[in-house]
């Protein structure tokens, strides 16, 4: 939702969704959906319907078949998101066309054409009915625009360019289908008229912009932070209780407070999402290594002065220990940065922790003591 938020934060003057609005149909789904875009759009957003919009999509949006005319452009939107064109979509497309006087045509339906690089799309046969259809105004015609392959595409049909996309918010997948996206990248097309040329489209990568909008609200980014580090408390604290129902053997609770936890890391990935926005890995890494940094060079040495001088020797003890593990992270992170800038990925090693204070071994066999706090190997475990 959050790129889905940069697609949105942009002049227009209408905007069109290819279909799946929604990853199932349902009433609470497509009301937040339309809430969501309604609240950030200041320009028409239209949609069509999509193989995972069948459910509600007539309840929220009407019609799955209709034009738009702006008078010298026509722009015709077909239901074929079961794989094939509806009659009522053939039918509707027939009527429009026979008495439509706009020069320009642009046809919009969510299963591509049959094409080169997108297999997954309309069988050639189904086509066939719609090619009998809009035959007699193909000179007209200036786009296909196609989605449900979450990817990025332009091939070409009867001389017609035909736009592939799905990249504004959806997981990414390659032309073939397959998981990943490869070198794809979330996206919107921006189709425009250019004085003398004709229509032309460009492509607006959405890594490339932010939704800042939130931390605008001085209110809104401190209630982003403070929940944000709620979550993470009770993340850890949930991860803590299961490893000490683990040592009571009881694994029935440890697996429930685990599931806990991983709830509440994702919402603090959500939060964080919203206060930091995109960020790569090379990013999240340079970042790490900073904060390493700063905790190593000044906060637990300031810490550790500050316990020292309130008499406070657990405190100081934790600190200590914390300090002297927290050392080796900054060459473990600078290496991986290393690595990531040539585009390598880490060496796979076998990974310990010390699990009294922390510290990290990158050992091939299990340490027999931690050289930071003492703990014997017993009180080392391998990171899974």
């Amino acid at each position: 939702m959050g790129i889905y938020a940069r697609a949105l934060n942009r002049r227009a003057d209408l905007g069109i969704i290819v279909g799946d609005m929604v990853p199932h149909g349902s009433r609470a789904i497509y009301r937040s959906f339309t809430e969501f875009t309604d609240t950030l759009a200041d320009y028409p957003v239209y949609t069509l319907k999509g193989n995972h919009d069948t459910e509600f999509y007539e309840e929220f949006f009407g019609s799955p078949n209709y034009a738009l005319s702006t008078g010298d452009l026509l722009l015709v939107v077909l239901d074929n998101a079961r794989r094939r064109f509806t009659d009522e979509a053939l039918e509707f497309a027939s009527r429009v066309l026979s008495d439509s006087q706009e020069p320009d045509i642009i046809f919009l339906f969510h299963y591509p054409p049959p094409n080169p690089i997108a297999p997954n799309s309309v069988n050639p046969p189904e086509w066939e009915e719609f090619r009998r259809v809009y035959a007699a105004v193909i000179g007209r015609i200036r786009y296909f625009i196609a989605g449900h392959v979450h990817s990025l595409g332009i091939t070409e049909i009867d001389g017609v360019p035909v736009i592939v996309t799905g990249g504004a918010g959806a997981r990414l997948e390659s032309l073939d289908g397959t998981p990943g996206g490869g070198r794809q990248r979330h996206h919107i097309f921006v189709l425009y008229r250019d004085s003398g040329a004709g229509w032309k489209h460009e492509i607006e990568y959405l890594d490339e912009s932010e939704y800042s909008e939130a931390l605008s609200d001085d209110g809104l980014k401190e209630r982003l932070e403070n929940a944000f580090s709620n979550e993470v408390k009770a993340a850890f604290r949930y991860a803590l209780m299961a490893r000490k129902a683990e040592d009571l053997g009881r694994p029935g609770m440890a697996g429930m407070l685990r599931a806990l936890s991983d709830s509440e890391f994702h919402h603090a990935m959500n939060h964080d999402a919203v206060l930091r926005g995109e960020t790569t890995l090379l990013e999240d890494l340079e970042s790490g290594v900073e904060n390493e940094a700063f905790e190593v060079n000044r906060m637990y040495r300031e810490y550790i002065d500050y316990a020292d001088s309130r008499g406070q020797p657990l405190a100081r003890y934790a600190f200590n220990d914390a300090w002297n593990a927290e050392k080796v992270h900054q060459g473990i992170l600078s290496r991986a940065i290393e690595a990531e800038r040539s585009g390598l990925d880490f060496p796979e090693s076998t990974w310990y922790t010390c699990t009294s204070c922390g510290y990290t071994f990158e050992t091939e066999s299990a340490p027999g003591r931690c050289p930071v706090c003492g703990a014997p190997g017993d009180k080392i475990r391998q990171v899974d």
